[in-house]
């Protein structure tokens, strides 16, 4: 017999059965994302890898599509890094960019860039640059955080 858990304990920060994606089984999540009531990103409590939910197979209950909105409770996060206000927003640039025929720019260290620009990092992939910090720094929204990354560096060293 499975443990099912009250509609009302999904909420963001609450824990969940799911798939992991890494560790390839089923194991406890924490919800870090939701989109209109629905699980969207969980972080394995096991592996501590964040990925998208995936319900276990022939489980009953708080799918996807089946999970109500808790009011208020969902406003309070304990969510990782830049939570789900980050993720919603850095969908909205990839839907953006795609829907314009964009491409992203390589990160490169040595190079300048502009506010608004999309960049691919090799490390933490699509980003969409929020700001220039001067001198030489920039904020990058990326799919989970927020980050600050370096811009316009000089190609040789200081001894």
């Amino acid at each position: 017999m499975a443990y099912s858990r009250p509609l009302d304990d999904i909420r963001v920060g609450g824990e969940i059965d799911a798939v992991c994606t890494r560790c390839r089984r089923i194991t406890n999540h924490r919800i870090v994302a939701m989109v209109d009531g629905r699980i969207k990103r969980v972080i394995c409590l096991t592996c501590d890898s964040q990925h998208n939910y995936h319900q276990p197979p022939g489980q009953k209950g708080p799918g996807p599509a089946q999970v109500r909105r808790v009011g208020r409770e969902m406003k309070k996060t304990s969510a990782p890094q830049g939570g789900p206000r980050v993720f919603a927003l850095w969908v909205k640039g990839r839907e953006e960019l795609t829907a314009s025929g964009g491409q992203a720019r390589p990160y490169r260290l040595q190079e300048g860039y502009q506010a608004g620009e999309a960049i691919d990092h090799p490390k933490f992939g699509l980003g969409f640059i929020q700001k220039i910090i001067p001198p030489g720094k920039m904020e990058v929204m990326f799919e989970n955080d927020i980050k600050t990354l370096a811009m316009n560096a000089s190609g040789g060293g200081e001894g």
